[in-house]
């Protein structure tokens, strides 16, 4: 499933992360250990993918804005694979039907 989907190791670790509740990208930067960028990153992929969602808090007395994230239902997630995995089935027959089609 990683190189299916082109996951890495570490956004798997956030999925089982955020599988025990949500979360900021500062707490799964400290639990990761890594750049909040990098973290932040991963939640952005990992959103676009279908398979964690986002929603705004705001403001305490420390802090502005932020964003807490939280792992889709199990239902959703499926979704979200079944999908990812028929845009691959199409890129890659578009790709063989091209690559055959043409002249060398």
């Amino acid at each position: 499933m990683k190189r299916l989907l082109n996951i890495s190791d570490s956004e798997i670790k956030i999925l089982h992360l955020l599988k025990k509740g949500p979360m900021t990208s500062k707490d799964v930067s400290r639990v990761l250990k890594k750049n909040i960028s990098t973290v932040n990153r991963y939640l952005n992929k990992l959103i676009d993918y279908g398979f964690v969602y986002k929603t705004s808090k705001c403001c305490t007395p420390k802090r502005g804005r932020y964003f807490v994230y939280y792992l889709q239902d199990e239902q959703t997630l499926m979704k979200a694979v079944e999908r990812n995995v028929e845009e691959i089935r199409r890129n890659a027959k578009k790709f063989f039907d091209e690559l055959f089609s043409k002249e060398i």
